[in-house]
């Protein structure tokens, strides 16, 4: 993230030829605000950090429901990862979050799994 310019140029150009894109674990590491303003992705998955420390307290609920908005404002679903309770994501859908993804939804398997539910699916 050293070079955003560059990355936003990128970012220009892919979005141009119909590329999504998101940005992965936001809230951990080198992530920050200055990469919402100067990036535009389409996406923005919330660290499990965010769930995994608990939002169930008044504190957790707004930090984690202002980004869900401010994400939202300027155009970018959000998805919330780590989700591994259904308080949790009862809890993340009352603050403004539409999509989460985790253990509590489905815990992860080989293809060839993958592939036979989608067979039983159909």
């Amino acid at each position: 993230m050293e070079e955003s310019t560059t990355i936003a140029e990128v970012f220009q150009i892919l979005k141009e030829m119909q590329f999504k894109i998101a940005i992965d674990d936001f809230g951990s590491g080198y992530s920050s605000l200055g990469q919402l303003q100067q990036l535009t992705a389409d996406v923005l998955k919330l660290d499990r950090s965010f769930v995994s420390h608990g939002v169930a307290g008044m504190r957790e609920k707004i930090v984690v429901g202002n980004v869900i908005h401010m994400a939202g404002e300027l155009g970018m679903q959000v998805i919330c990862e780590g989700v591994e309770t259904q308080a949790q994501s009862i809890t993340l859908q009352e603050i403004g979050c539409k999509y989460s993804q985790g253990f509590y939804f489905y815990r992860p398997m080989q293809l060839e799994n993958y592939e036979k539910l989608l067979v039983a699916d159909n």
